[in-house]
């Protein structure tokens, strides 16, 4: 019925969009203290598994719609994350044992890559400078550890669940 390029698109935006709830519901609860900021999570699982035209397709849906209400431009953030993807998409043959400490240490370092974008894409608000960056480093560390905790159950999960539904997904095969 679907080509394993269509099932594998819908799989990558409905957990994208499952990690987005997740996330945004973290935020509204830790409201004041701190900010997660975690696009790793939507980029590093589409980056690794996928070729290049699923990946993008993934990618900037979700960036769009991860930023579609925020005041920056949004295609501005969609074309930084397809960059930080395509950088993950061109290595990922280089980080085929998918190990814990694979899949985390591209998660961070996606994520602390972006992070230090967005500090200079985003307004600042009300922030003075030393506030701003002092937000900053709280948010990235944060981020980070919420990435120890989570990033390769979010990396692993796509492979889990097609697996579960008979399709063999790897770093090393074009979908």
């Amino acid at each position: 019925m679907f080509r394993r390029f269509d099932v594998c698109i819908w799989l990558f935006l409905v957990l994208n969009a499952l990690y987005w709830v997740a996330v945004s519901a973290l935020n509204t609860c830790a409201q004041g203290y701190f900010y997660l900021v975690v696009p790793a999570l939507f980029i590093v699982p589409a980056a690794l598994y996928m070729n290049y035209v699923s990946m993008s397709i993934v990618v900037v849906f979700s960036a769009m719609a991860s930023f579609s209400n925020a005041d920056v431009n949004p295609f501005l953030i969609a074309a930084v994350w397809l960059m930080a993807a395509w950088l993950v998409n061109v290595c990922r043959f280089r980080l085929r044992t998918g190990d814990y400490m694979t899949t985390v240490s591209v998660s961070l370092l996606v994520n602390m890559f972006l992070i230090l974008c967005y500090a200079v894409i985003l307004p600042c608000g009300v922030y003075t400078a030393g506030e701003y960056v002092k937000r900053i480093l709280v948010d990235a560390a944060t981020s980070g550890l919420f990435i120890l905790a989570v990033g390769n159950f979010c990396a692993k999960l796509p492979v889990c669940i097609m697996d579960y539904f008979g399709i063999d997904i790897t770093m090393n095969e074009e979908i």
